[in-house]
């Protein structure tokens, strides 16, 4: 995926918003699973 959220300049701020790899696939197959319903 192309990692364009959160955007940078909201990481900065928010260090804790940054995502893994593992949150990011977790939010993949959630959101493909409610666009599969």
């Amino acid at each position: 995926e192309q990692e364009r959220m959160p955007i940078k300049s909201y990481t900065w701020a928010h260090k804790e918003a940054k995502l893994t790899d593992e949150d990011r696939k977790r939010l993949i197959v959630f959101f493909e699973s409610l666009r599969d319903m």
